[in-house]
């Protein structure tokens, strides 16, 4: 057959493979070529990619139905550093920097990761995290229409969650790139998907299974990996079997349901437990406008029920202790970790005392200033 418009050069030949005790024929893939041709295809529909995620209309119904206000929080402590907050809780951290013209960069830091999983499903902040990053739907829009705006704004985005934070970045320009009517700057557009992502973000089941196959994946590969399950292996002693702080069984990862997931986040993306912290090279005036119209605008909310800090839990005092763990691996080799109780990365022990206290200090430490 000649499959196409008249005139067409037909195919020089078809290769067809199958699993043994499978009896595939030329008729065959002849009469499956037929009847796939023969079928009626609906042209998919075009995406339209929006200009705007919120209209500048939406706009200033929001800003005149909640009358946001951004005020002065603390000092900077001689860093440069603005601190600001807005009335609904929200945090605000600026500093501008012209290293990199027309560019910046935005992080919004959400005090939970992985740590706070007590009481909710094991895994359900990361895969919680990972979803939010595969979906997208926001504000009426689709997941394709809102990555599609991110493409054509140079915006790039990334949700990520460790064992102490959830984290919403994104790397931007701050001007137009492009002088189309309605337009939005790249700055903007970054506000008005984070916006959307606090305020009105669509929990998608296609999202949560594509999150899922991702982590079972890398489960996998930490276990058969000589690095990554020595390191394991390591980690799950020194923390005390706590799973909080491990790769997450795939079986435990299959378990979760989209409630789940979304209950376990959401519990912690409230407006009074959000920090933004802005660097790059923009006017401070367009930003706290930006900030103030699109995250001031955000509704007012509250952790249900904040909870004491936990520290990692650790095994009790004991001598020196040697753990051997043996990987199947292509070649004969041998990794080895040292470690041991260490300050955090803020300076502070598992006691609750600042490293710098417990040594002799012969001048001052300017980093003692930056930790009180």
């Amino acid at each position: 057959p000649n499959f196409g418009p008249g005139g067409e050069p037909i195919p020089s030949s078809v290769v067809a493979c199958a699993p043994n005790g499978v009896d595939v024929t030329a008729g065959a893939v002849v009469r499956a070529l037929t009847a796939a041709a023969e079928q009626s295809v609906d042209a998919s529909e075009e995406t339209v990619v929006p200009r705007t995620l919120v209209s500048a209309e939406q706009l200033r119904g929001m800003v005149e139905e909640r009358r946001p206000e951004l005020a002065e929080a603390a000092d900077g402590g001689g860093t440069g550093v603005v601190c600001k907050r807005l009335d609904n809780g929200v945090k605000v951290n600026y500093k501008t920097c012209q290293s990199e013209s027309q560019r910046a960069h935005l992080r919004v830091t959400v005090p939970c990761g992985r740590a706070a999983e007590t009481g909710f499903a094991e895994g359900s902040m990361a895969v919680g995290a990972r979803t939010m990053q595969d979906g997208g739907a926001m504000l009426g829009w689709t997941r394709e229409q809102v990555e599609l705006f991110c493409v054509d704004h140079l915006v790039v985005a990334e949700i990520a969650c460790n064992e102490e934070f959830l984290y919403l970045e994104f790397v931007f320009p701050t001007n137009k790139v492009s002088n189309e009517p309605g337009d939005v700057s790249g700055m903007e557009g970054v506000f008005q998907v984070v916006h959307g992502l606090v305020a009105d973000f669509v929990w998608e089941e296609d999202a949560l299974q594509r999150a899922k196959q991702a982590f079972v994946q890398t489960h996998e590969q930490v276990s058969k990996s000589l690095e990554a399950a020595a390191a394991e292996h390591l980690l799950n002693e020194m923390c005390g079997e706590d799973q909080r702080y491990l790769s997450i069984p795939g079986d435990k990862v299959e378990a979760l349901t989209l409630e789940q997931v979304r209950d376990a986040v959401s519990s912690r993306l409230t407006t009074d437990n959000l920090e933004l912290s802005i660097s790059g090279d923009f006017e401070p005036a367009e930003l706290e406008r930006l900030v103030t119209s699109y995250i001031g605008t955000i509704p007012k909310t509250k952790r249900a029920s904040p909870k004491v800090p936990e520290a990692i839990p650790s095994p009790k005092p004991t001598a020196t202790k040697d753990l051997f763990l043996r990987v199947p691996d292509s070649d004969e080799r041998a990794v080895a970790y040292v470690a041991g109780a260490a300050p955090n990365r803020w300076g502070f022990l598992q006691s609750g005392e600042q490293a710098l206290d417990t040594q002799p200090v012969k001048a001052p430490n300017p980093a003692k200033r930056l930790l009180a």
